[in-house]
């Protein structure tokens, strides 16, 4: 497909020898067009993309968000977080596992600067903790209670609440928009 090809160019850039040569770039934890980069990896996260494409995206994440590291990607998180959040519901276990290691890693450490994306993030795992069968629960479950423990109370409290003010009720439809 010409997404895996596209993300596999990526990737190769990223990890070419000239670019994580401190003596050339410097300490570079900004990624050149950021925004558009951004955009480009969201829509490789949408759900009419088979895995393969959803696999490869979570691999260019995973360079992109080591790179930058954690002080960037607090200011930054709001950007990369859109495609990422959106994934979960729809990747298949494989993905899951490999986001929730992603999350783990890069959005964990983030601790009280994990506040302005705690809705979207919660909203993404939920999927995850609904069948305690699934090969992810586990992981997903230890992820939940470290986000709460990591992540300041009270924003914790108002992202769940503002999730279930505005979720449906479970068999109901939402009424018509005028």
């Amino acid at each position: 497909s010409d997404y895996v090809q596209a993300l596999t160019r990526l990737i190769k850039v990223m990890n070419k020898g000239e670019f994580n040569d401190p003596a050339k770039v410097g300490s570079l934890s900004v990624i050149p067009e950021k925004t558009m980069l951004a955009r480009r990896l969201a829509q490789c996260t949408n759900p009419i993309l088979p895995g393969g494409v959803h696999r490869k995206s979570l691999d260019a994440y995973k360079l992109i968000l080591a790179r930058i590291g954690p002080i960037q990607l607090a200011k930054d998180i709001s950007l990369w977080s859109a495609g990422l959040f959106a994934l979960f519901p729809h990747a298949n276990t494989d993905c899951k596992l490999v986001q929730l290691k992603l999350l783990t890693d890069h959005y964990l450490p983030l601790g009280p600067r994990l506040a302005p994306c705690l809705t979207g993030l919660i909203l993404s795992l939920l999927p995850a903790i609904e069948d305690d069968a699934s090969a992810y629960y586990p992981a997903a479950r230890e992820l939940f209670s470290r986000i709460f423990a990591s992540a300041p109370r009270p924003a914790c409290f108002h992202a769940a609440w503002l999730i279930l003010n505005t979720s449906p009720a479970p068999g109901t439809t939402p009424p018509p928009t005028t």
